[in-house]
């Protein structure tokens, strides 16, 4: 089984199902292909960047709305890359788990408003090399444009989405039972 989550970082609601989903990930084990993906939006028509949006080399790339009474669109997007740049240096050590336990501390910060000092010792509880985590940050530009181009190839019509095996799914948690189900057949 394959699935892939498309979220906006610091939505309430995604990070509930990654928090509920992580019991699930680690029962399927090697059974399972899990990626996550950063939703993003490249703006070809903006002139400025606002809050809700990063300049990323020469391209400005924006949030979807943001379902956070603390997360600005510009903070999910700098999120969402240290989290795939996780992702990414923990799927090469083949420790995935380790993406699952930042995600779990992340979402712990919420009742910090996500504060950066908070997010830092996400990072350090889940054992991430700072040192490779800022070399895959310099590659932001190709980050940002692989996560708009797989989004726009994806066609997932919102977020946050998930996609077992090609078929699109609302995020919400009897998703998580679909999949548990799938565990047992």
């Amino acid at each position: 089984m394959e699935y892939d989550l498309w979220y906006t970082s610091g939505d309430l609601k995604a990070l509930d199902f990654i928090t509920n989903m992580r019991n699930y990930n680690k029962r399927l084990g090697k059974r399972v292909l899990f990626t996550p993906h950063m939703a993003v939006w490249l703006c070809r028509h903006c002139t400025e960047v606002d809050a809700n949006c990063l300049k990323v080399g020469n391209n400005i790339y924006c949030a979807p709305p943001v379902r956070s009474p603390t997360v600005i669109g510009s903070t999910a997007l700098s999120l969402g890359l240290e989290e795939i740049c996780i992702y990414n240096i923990a799927s090469e050590l083949n420790q995935p788990e380790a993406w699952w336990d930042y995600m779990k501390y992340v979402s712990d910060c919420r009742t910090n408003n996500f504060a950066p000092e908070c997010i830092d010792s996400a990072k350090k509880s889940a054992g991430i090399d700072r040192a490779k985590l800022d070399a895959c940050k310099s590659r932001a530009k190709h980050i940002f444009k692989k996560q708009y181009d797989d989004l726009r190839s994806s066609n997932v019509p919102y977020n946050p989405a998930i996609v077992v095996n090609n078929h699109v799914y609302r995020v919400f948690l009897p998703c998580i039972m679909r999949i548990g189900n799938l565990e047992r057949g």
